[in-house]
């Protein structure tokens, strides 16, 4: 029985003592470039960002490279023909990252993810009446950072990871769509005015909490 025990324990061990998971949480902040995210706000685009990453076993000195998947959200705020305009967009998106030790608790990484992206504006009045539309359009992001460690072990890692990049987004066209309480009333379809394509293209940086279990 006993000898049966520390076999179980040493594969437990075994399967254990190497870090292959990653999850992290934080924030990004992108500078908006486009001509028509600069009619719509002057603000930056702020959010939030949480991925999880699993690692790939591949034969590359010094390099591991991981499988990743990522979910982003955000907006901006700013003002469209006197109307007050709110931007937003999620993000769902695959790709993959490399990371390279430097020294011992700093990491040098680099990833590049593709999906699709969820964008809306809506545009109110003085009298809070409202237009909005929403349309779904591709998404790529990629970007180089460090990683700076706090707790390095086999078996976890803790740190922050700060990157900068640049996020391509397709332009999404949008049309100002009137917004009715539904209470019943039958209203005559009525013609929408084309608010445009919606560019959110631009440089990114992110700051996040990684772990490694």
């Amino acid at each position: 029985m006993r000898t049966a025990l520390t076999v179980v324990t040493c594969l437990a061990l075994a399967t254990t003592a190497h870090a292959g998971n990653e999850l992290s949480i934080g924030s990004t902040d992108r500078a908006l470039r486009s001509a028509s995210a600069d009619a719509v706000t002057g603000d930056s685009y702020t959010g939030g960002q949480l991925g999880v990453a699993h690692e790939l076993h591949l034969a590359l000195p010094g390099v591991s490279l991981w499988a990743t998947g990522a979910l982003q959200w955000g907006g901006a705020k700013g003002t469209l023909f006197d109307l007050a305009a709110d931007v937003s967009q999620s993000s769902y998106l695959v790709g993959g990252r490399a990371r390279y030790a430097i020294i011992p608790h700093v990491d040098a990484t680099a990833h590049l993810q593709v999906g699709v992206a969820h964008t809306s504006l809506a545009l109110t009045d003085a009298m809070s009446r409202e237009v909005s539309d929403a349309g779904w359009g591709g998404i790529a992001e990629g970007a180089v950072g460090l990683e700076l460690l706090a707790i390095q072990q086999p078996s976890f890692t803790l740190g922050l990871r700060l990157e900068l990049g640049y996020v391509a987004a397709a332009p999404v066209a949008l049309a100002g769509k009137s917004q009715h309480p539904d209470d019943g009333t039958l209203r005559l379809q009525m013609t929408q005015a084309s608010l445009g394509r919606l560019d959110l293209s631009g440089p990114v940086a992110g700051l996040a909490a990684v772990s490694r279990f």
